[in-house]
């Protein structure tokens, strides 16, 4: 065996991919059959992706949406897949079989092509159905070099102290695994080998429903680094995430149904109708990143007139708004269709007092009536009364974010495709902006204007009145209706949970490899035996040997090092994800005899609100034990209830709360020490009319 085939298949036993089966069946299997009978005849484009490659796109519809002559697009989506099965089809479905597609289509979540590893085995075993023998040149070069050693370097020049000499005990180690630069990712190889074989990648960033909208979050800096990449490959980029998606589009709140469906094919088939010609060399749109600011730049700040604080009687203190604020007021844009998007903020000494319903008593709070600001405030503390603009350029309304505001003085910055885009909006007032290159008288109410930016940068300033940008280049932002998410909020407080640190030992099979008893970890196992709970490949370990590459099959956790032949024992320290965090969008960990706390701020509408949990446990054991919630404000406690932690199987429980809660709400969940493992995958508080 040559020591090029000895590290492949060390590395697919790592992996966990059967190389067995591939050195001695040459026949394709059935998905791989499958796919090529979809090449039977020459594809222009191959479109590459997951299941909403199939869900979310009519190819029929998009091309006959197309110009004439209309190129052949074929797709090539495999069900739960990442980009590491992409790039499989790609070599050996496509250009193994001598197929030459002048573009290559990838449809995805960013997320998900910036993957690059098998999480379990549905993926692995995905992947060894794209391959054969002859595979293993380019599976060597897919899983080799950088991918999967750099990781597993890290952890094992961690331990090397621990392997030296007579030293039993590994030192305190927090093993921190850094994600893979974009550079070295699975989405690089695709780029890479589409170039050498002549072809271009336009990558189609999928949308996502409001529900979902943090299952594609990745770093600023990622997405950077994959524009850049595509973009010096001279590919493309469209991001369909900023496509208005109304929840009801999606069949199961991931895939589209036939409506959803016919909007994503109608947007994209728009998107490559203006593109023109792309696979003749008409540019690619591909901006670079430009995230919408988190906070305004202020060319100069909005001036806040001194407000002068006079007592109207016991608890009213009451000044006069300017013009251009009293059209911010939360009662006219309420009756807008815009409650809870006022960018006021009152302030009582350094502390924000919440806006509400005004009462006699003193109990800090703020409204307006007409043109005029009242604090329900001691008379003996209006001095200490502040009225400020909020500097965080997001607004919330009602269903979510709502749009930007931007003030006299103010300029946000959006990113676009390049050249030309759309502007949409509403004013409360008469306004003069500045958009792009050009200057924009606005009448009060909605507007929507066609702007120039050069290149893909946009600013949008203004000079006088304030204006609330909806969306930019046509793109509505998606949103949630009444949902205040609390399970991707910061835990507030969270209780510890200590582990015992992990023994290894046992003699070795061959000198690189240590073995333990993985029940030793009294951790819910990674990978399969989650993926058999129902709660996914999600493991709740930090300082983790399950990151390393490490492996569990059975009762036996094997260790991949070449540091420690002559080792007997060893002690590694491990550790709980302090966050309790899952992959983005999939939920957070209640672990046993765990005590989380959020809080959210409650301030819009709703007569009726709830508590909405769901998710999954590990194993049978604990079903019968009583989870405990609490939700509560600052006038008391709304809501004291349990649940079984089995009920999350089947169940979700929903509380409905004794009165809608107002201002900072606390959440509390407790789980026992005797309790299972349980994910969390969704927490919320839900409000009606």
């Amino acid at each position: 065996m040559s020591p090029r085939v000895r590290a492949l298949a060390t590395l697919l036993v790592l992996l966990g991919v059967p190389v067995a089966a591939l050195a001695t069946d040459s026949a394709l299997t059935p998905s791989a059959k499958e796919l090529q009978s979809r090449l039977a005849a020459s594809a222009d484009v191959v479109v590459l992706g997951n299941s909403k490659v199939r869900t979310d796109i009519d190819i029929p519809a998009l091309i006959a949406a197309l110009p004439a002559p209309a190129a052949r697009y074929v797709p090539l989506g495999v069900n739960g897949t990442q980009a590491p099965v992409w790039f499989a089809v790609l070599s050996e479905r496509v250009y193994a079989t001598g197929q030459k597609p002048k573009g290559i289509l990838i449809y995805a979540p960013l997320s998900a092509a910036l993957t690059t590893t098998l999480p379990n085995a549905n993926a692995r075993a995905t992947l060894a159905q794209q391959l054969t023998p002859a595979s293993a040149p380019s599976l060597l070069r897919l899983f080799g070099g950088a991918l999967p050693e750099t990781q597993l370097s890290q952890y094992l020049n961690a331990l090397g102290p621990a392997c030296v000499g007579t030293r039993t005990k590994a030192p305190e180690l927090a093993v921190e695994v850094s994600p893979l630069p974009v550079e070295a990712s699975f989405l690089a190889e695709i780029v890479h080998v589409a170039r050498e074989n002549g072809a271009r990648v336009l990558f189609v960033r999928q949308p996502t429903a409001p529900s979902g909208a943090l299952e594609d979050e990745v770093p600023a800096a990622e997405e950077a680094a994959a524009r850049t990449l595509i973009r010096e490959a001279n590919g493309g980029w469209l991001d369909l995430r900023a496509e208005f998606m109304d929840e009801r589009w999606y069949g199961d709140g991931v895939h589209m149904n036939e409506a959803g469906r016919a909007t994503v094919t109608a947007a994209l088939g728009r998107e490559l109708t203006r593109i023109g010609d792309w696979l003749g060399g008409a540019p690619l749109p591909n901006p670079a990143f430009i995230a919408p600011p988190a906070e305004p730049t202020w060319t100069t700040p909005p001036t806040i007139p001194a407000l002068a604080f006079g007592s109207a009687g016991a608890c009213r203190a009451v000044a006069a708004l300017p013009p251009e604020l009293a059209g911010l007021a939360p009662a006219r844009l309420a009756a807008a269709g815009f409650a809870g998007t006022s960018p006021l903020r009152v302030q009582l000494g350094p502390k924000e007092i919440p806006f509400g319903a005004l009462t006699t008593a003193c109990d800090h709070r703020w409204n307006t009536e007409g043109t005029s600001l009242i604090a329900a405030v001691e008379a003996k503390r209006t001095a200490a009364v502040r009225v400020s603009l909020a500097t965080i350029a997001a607004a919330r309304g009602d269903a979510g974010p709502a749009g930007w505001w931007v003030g006299p003085g103010t300029t946000l910055r959006f990113e676009t495709l390049g050249g030309g885009a759309a502007l949409a909006g509403w004013a409360p007032s008469k306004a003069k902006i500045r958009a792009g290159e050009a200057d924009h008288e606005l009448a009060p109410g909605a507007f929507s204007i066609a702007v120039v930016s050069r290149g893909t940068a946009l600013d949008v300033s203004s000079s006088a009145g304030w204006v609330l940008v909806r969306s930019v280049s046509g793109a509505t932002r998606p949103v949630a209706a009444r949902t205040i998410d609390l399970i991707h909020a910061p835990i507030d407080v969270a209780a510890p949970t200590a582990l015992a640190p992990l023994r290894v030992t046992g003699k070795s099979p061959r000198p690189s490899v240590l073995l333990a008893d993985a029940a030793a970890l009294h951790i819910p196992e990674a990978g399969d035996a989650m993926e058999r709970s129902g709660v996914g490949g999600c493991s709740p370990l930090d300082t983790t040997l399950t990151k390393a590459r490490a492996s569990l099959r059975g009762a036996t956790l094997t260790v991949e090092s070449t540091d420690c032949s002559a080792l007997s024992a060893l002690e590694v320290p491990i550790s709980l994800d302090a966050k309790r965090a899952c992959a983005p969008g999939h939920g957070r960990w209640l672990y046993p005899g765990d005590h989380q706390v959020w809080t959210a701020e409650v301030d819009g509408p709703g007569a009726t609100w709830a508590l909405e949990l769901a998710g999954g446990m590990l194993g049978d054991a604990g079903g019968d034990t009583p989870i405990v919630v609490r939700v509560s404000d600052a006038s008391g406690v709304v809501l004291d209830g349990t649940f079984k932690a089995d009920a999350l199987r089947s169940a979700p429980p929903r509380w409905p709360l004794t009165r809608a809660p107002n201002g900072p709400t606390r959440v509390e969940v407790s789980s026992p020490s005797a309790a299972p493992w349980i994910l969390l995958g969704r927490a919320a508080l839900v409000g009606s009319d």
